[in-house]
């Protein structure tokens, strides 16, 4: 497995405010951050987050990392990664989504996340992929039937 490293590979927190909030609704939160390198590979650079559409001291807010392969240097945002994975231009992935209590702001100290699940960057196959491989699979169980 190759560890993610460098400046080429980015990450960045989307969020919503509440507490189990969909998928759909998480917007990039902040600026993004890069990959260590060495033995530190994998990590990303310790990185504060200023959350930009969640008030300050709400009881929840759900999260979750995303990360992108931006060697082209076209992708510096999720919000332009996103369509461009979908579109199988660049390999990314996220985490699973999880909630935090208590934000940060004049109430409560900012959560200090540690612990994240870890997860893999890929290419999303489109959807004719997988028509191809079921009219494969299709095809072998009718030849096979007939020996």
């Amino acid at each position: 497995m190759t560890l993610l490293a460098g400046p080429n590979y980015f990450a960045q927190l989307i969020g919503a405010e509440g507490q189990n909030m969909p998928e759909a609704s998480l917007v990039p939160q902040g600026g993004t951050a890069t990959f260590r390198t060495g033995a530190a590979a994998g990590f990303l650079f310790p990185t504060i987050v200023t959350l930009s559409t969640i008030n300050k001291d709400v009881p929840w807010a759900t999260f979750q990392l995303v990360a992108w392969d931006n060697s082209s240097g076209l992708y510096p945002t999720w919000a332009e990664a996103f369509p461009a994975w979908q579109e199988l231009k660049i390999a990314a992935g996220k985490s699973l989504v999880f909630n935090v209590d208590s934000i940060g702001g004049d109430v409560n100290t900012p959560p200090f996340l540690t612990g994240l699940t870890s997860f893999n960057i890929y290419f999303i196959p489109e959807p004719g992929s997988f028509a191809l491989l079921g009219l494969g699979a299709a095809a072998l169980l009718i030849f096979r039937r007939r020996k």
